[in-house]
């Protein structure tokens, strides 16, 4: 799982995600979370200036796992 959310959400707490990212783990299930300072619920759907990189760290976790061929690691 490639877990991404921001600090200040409100509609989700941040815990809720660490929580998760702690169960994956536990569970020998590969994952990475990235939590930004800023972002709000739903910065993902956005252009957001401090945490738009995060696809392209999604696709290098997804290649370095081998989900799919490392030539893939760049967003679309």
């Amino acid at each position: 799982c490639f877990i991404t959310a921001g600090a200040d959400d409100r509609v989700v707490p941040i815990q809720n995600s660490i929580l998760f990212f702690e169960a994956c783990r536990a569970a020998h299930v590969p994952a990475e979370l990235h939590v930004w300072e800023h972002g709000s619920h739903g910065f993902s759907l956005g252009n957001n200036s401090e945490n738009r990189q995060w696809p392209t760290l999604m696709f290098n976790w997804l290649a370095i796992n081998k989900f799919i061929p490392a030539n893939s690691t760049s967003a679309r």
